[in-house]
């Protein structure tokens, strides 16, 4: 490739230096023509001779010009056609191994493609087979679900009959012994009737003697330790009153409620020997009557006794509680004033020892009226 190209310039070098000869000629004629023409004969005639001469050699010129131009176009056409012949043995070299290099690429890649479809095929072939086993397994699993399902249905159906039964068999035992111990309920209640009345009355009177024996006890310690305090005094007198009066009234409620029973067994005695028994039982229903009433009566006066008995302990409690922290609080108080009152009874006739007298009698006044105080309050609260 490289001669070519040598040979290529030189001819093209060779070329255009006839092209530069044949170019100086012609500017020779040209100022040839230009020079001032000579009038005479003999130089005219000179003239025409050169002019001859150069046209000759001119013409000779070109002529050799003309041989040696289609000689270089023969040259050149020659380097050209070895030149194309050349480049076409290269191409079809060149396409023949780009067409070898495209069929082994397509072969390639046809084996490729050949193999990446059997393994496709393989892999759908497994998926297929796979699906098919989860079918087959997942039909299997639901007809398991449905014959456990079945077998739940019927094991719960029979425990729920057998809970029905159960339940019914419950509701008859429950009835039975309900009415069982509404009959016992019943005669326990009348034997408590018999019983109730003379129990509450003996623990009430006892009750009521306690409080008494206690509140005189309390009330003792009370006036002997704080002296002044009359209105809790006056409050708890008034409790044992109404306690006794209660107790009283409940003494009565007994006398009367023996009498009613003695007027019933007379009465049926007298039936018994022969008396109207439209009248004996006209005395019965009455003294039925009467004995209900009483029977009220006597339950609501109980009811009362109690929730007074209630209130006048926890009374006496909370009292209790205050005396006792008044107590410790003012024992060292009492001490101390004892103390002070043996120091200034030595100076009793001074104006300041005696100011100072004045001025802590003043402050247990005080004291003792704030204890008074506290205690009334709280009565009234537990009320």
């Amino acid at each position: 490739m490289q001669r070519a190209e040598d040979d290529e310039n030189d001819e093209t070098s060779s070329f255009s230096g006839r092209a530069d000869n044949n170019n100086d000629t012609k500017a020779e004629v040209s100022n040839m023509k230009k020079q001032p023409r000579c009038t005479e004969n003999g130089v005219e005639v000179n003239m025409k001779e050169e002019i001859d001469k150069l046209r000759a050699e001119h013409e000779a010129m070109v002529l050799n010009l003309q041989l040696d131009h289609d000689a270089e176009v023969r040259n050149i056409h020659i380097f050209y056609e070895s030149r194309i012949g050349e480049l076409q043995i290269n191409h079809g070299m060149t396409v023949d191994n780009l067409q070898r290099d495209h069929e082994s690429l397509v072969f390639h890649l046809r084996s490729l493609n050949f193999e990446q479809g059997i393994r496709q095929e393989a892999a759908l072939r497994s998926m297929r087979d796979l699906k098919d086993k989860m079918r087959r397994d997942h039909d299997e699993e639901v007809q398991r679900m449905r014959l456990q399902y079945d077998n739940l249905v019927r094991k719960y159906t029979i425990e729920i009959n057998s809970l029905v039964e159960e339940n019914k068999l419950l509701c008859s035992e429950h009835e039975s012994v309900l009415r069982a111990l509404h009959g016992t309920t019943q005669v326990f209640k009348e034997n408590m009737k018999s019983s109730t009345n003379s129990n509450i009355l003996a623990e009430s009177g006892a009750m009521i003697k306690r409080l008494q024996s206690m509140y005189k006890n309390s009330s003792l310690e009370l006036s002997s330790t704080y002296p002044e305090q009359n209105g809790t005094e006056v409050e708890g007198l008034q409790l044992t009153e109404e306690a006794t009066i209660i107790a009283a009234q409940l003494q009565t409620i007994d006398g009367v409620g023996h009498e009613d029973s003695d007027a019933d067994t007379t009465t049926s005695s007298i039936g018994d020997d022969g008396v109207d028994t439209t009248t004996s039982t006209i005395a019965d229903d009455d003294a039925v009557d009467m004995v209900k009433s009483q029977d009220t009566m006597v339950q609501k006066t109980v009811e009362d006794c109690q929730k007074l008995f209630y209130d006048t302990a926890q009374k006496l409690s909370l009292f209790q509680g205050y005396v006792f922290s008044k107590e410790s609080n003012f024992s060292p108080q009492t001490d101390y004033l004892q103390q002070q009152l043996d120091d200034f009874e030595e100076d009793a006739h001074s104006p300041q020892n005696s100011h100072d007298n004045s001025k802590y009698k003043d402050q247990d006044s005080e004291d003792e009226n704030y204890a008074v105080a506290v205690a009334v309050k709280l009565l009234s609260n537990s009320k």
